[in-house]
């Protein structure tokens, strides 16, 4: 099977805009309970211009972005860091790059290099591995029966 999955390909970027009510959600589920991801006045007054998104809300954009890429690819791992604060209301593009590619016996592992980047720069940076199913790095071609 011909492999279409290579090292250098580039992610489709995917754009986040999160709003006040998108990190409180967030803050719910995780049960985080930081004040400075739904409350301004609160976060102005431990130093920060504006809300603050969740490090790990980056991270499940990081997620998002190697599943919408390949879906049905299993995600094997993810590390990720943030590396500067992202703020609430703020455009955020996310992608990433194949950084390497193995063929294994149950189907093709595909690690990915992957960041956030908002208005002032790239907020987290992260890697993470995905197991592509046997055809979904193959020439696209199936055999079906009608």
């Amino acid at each position: 099977m011909r492999q279409l999955v290579k090292t250098g390909d580039q992610l489709p970027p995917i754009t986040k805009k999160p709003n006040e009510v998108d990190l409180f959600l967030f803050s719910a589920a995780v049960w985080n309970a930081h004040r400075i991801h739904y409350e301004r006045e609160y976060a102005r007054a431990e130093g920060h211009r504006d809300v603050v998104v969740q490090g790990s809300l980056q991270a499940n954009w990081l997620v998002e972005s190697m599943l919408s890429w390949s879906p049905g690819a299993t995600l094997l791992s993810l590390s990720f860091r943030n590396t500067s604060t992202a703020f609430v209301n703020e455009t955020f593009v996310v992608g990433g790059r194949v950084a390497e590619v193995r063929e294994e016996s149950h189907g093709t592992r595909v690690v990915v290099d992957l960041q956030a980047e908002g208005p002032s720069g790239v907020t987290t940076v992260g890697r993470g591995t995905l197991r592509l199913p046997p055809d979904a790095a193959g020439d696209g071609s199936s055999e079906t029966n009608s």
